[in-house]
């Protein structure tokens, strides 16, 4: 089986799966996965802590991501917990600058903003690298900047695909009323994206529950996984420049666009703070194809999908997740409130 088969199987699969959770996390119960009692109230109900999908998807998206670039940076020739301490040190810088550039920029203190962590990742990336081969010198291994970055470039278009299910459950980063948008009318009310319940962002921050929006999270999903497909081709391919290209300018430029077709607040200026970002973004990583040198090499994607079998790798991914879940799965938007009772037919 050729690798372009291989890459083609998955991404049939991928975006199957994405189009069966465009409908189904729309679904009202779909914003909340559990809630967890927390404080008994003086009229005997309980206060409760609630648990969303959009945690739970996001810490997915996060985890499946971390996978493939463990696969990736292995058929480099990269030992794997190589890339995992690099890519802790990176996600311990973006994780913080996603709620903290996103308070910065919006004045709200309970929200994230991928596209954030997605630039503070990008530009940091190289030089967090540089500074672990200064530190821990050739037994660093080969890894390098290019190939490093084109990875979790290419990763970064898979996660933000899974990832804008979490913004359909939440009802964030919702599009515009298709009433409003002077184009593609006949195309957007085809295919509407309804969201109903109160306590989705939709609702309480924009006054459009059950209002057909421009489906622009399942847009983004898309583009976004069509671009990792390509440019896990091209990385497989040896050509790290040409997939680092293409995800950050398809990804980027995209939410450059993505932005206009958005209703939820993104500030007074015809470019929001983040467009401004993604083409700094792309700019950016047009002067890091320029100023490092790639490999030649090819690599051997057979020896990065044996490397999963370690048993290192499912640990490092399941801490993760439980991370990811942990700061992002805790709904500080919402509060939920519950009685238990006794059923006397089952006594």
């Amino acid at each position: 089986m050729t690798m372009e088969l291989v890459v083609a199987l998955v991404g049939l699969l991928w975006i199957g799966g994405l189009v069966a959770g465009f409908r189904f996390f729309a679904g009202e119960r779909w914003q909340f996965l559990a809630s967890v009692p927390v404080r008994r109230l003086p009229d005997g109900s309980w206060e409760c802590r609630n648990l969303t999908w959009y945690g739970f998807i996001s810490a997915t998206a996060l985890s499946l991501a971390m996978l493939i670039l463990v696969c990736l940076m292995a058929a480099t020739g990269t030992p794997p917990a190589t890339t995992a301490l690099v890519a802790t040190a990176l996600l311990s810088l973006c994780l913080p600058a996603s709620a903290g550039i996103a308070h910065f920029v919006d004045g709200k203190a309970h929200t994230f903003s991928v596209g954030a962590a997605a630039f503070v990742g990008i530009v940091a990336a190289p030089w967090i690298l540089l500074l672990f081969k200064h530190l821990l010198g050739p037994e660093w291994g080969a890894i390098e900047p290019i190939p490093f970055l084109a990875g979790f470039s290419v990763v970064y278009a898979f996660g933000e695909g899974i990832g804008r299910l979490a913004c359909i459950s939440f009802g964030c980063c919702y599009g515009k009323p298709i009433a409003q948008v002077p184009f593609g009318q006949a195309l957007f009310r085809r295919w509407p994206l309804v969201l109903p319940g109160a306590t989705r962002k939709t609702a309480y921050a924009g006054g459009l529950e059950n209002v057909p929006l421009v489906p622009v999270q399942a847009m983004s999903a898309l583009v976004c996984t069509l671009a990792g497909l390509v440019s896990v081709a091209l990385f497989l391919r040896g050509r790290y420049a040409g997939a680092l290209l293409v995800a950050v300018l398809v990804t980027q430029g995209w939410r450059w666009v993505a932005e206009f077709l958005r209703a939820d607040p993104r500030g007074v200026t015809t470019v929001s703070r983040y467009q401004a970002m993604s083409a700094m973004a792309i700019l950016y990583t047009c002067v890091m194809v320029l100023r490092f040198q790639a490999p030649v090499v090819p690599p051997d994607w057979r020896v990065g999908l044996r490397s999963l079998a370690q048993p290192g790798v499912p640990l490092f991914l399941a801490a993760l997740w439980l991370v990811v879940f942990l700061r992002m799965g805790i709904s500080a938007v919402t509060v939920a409130r519950t009685y238990f009772e006794i059923r006397p037919d089952r006594v």
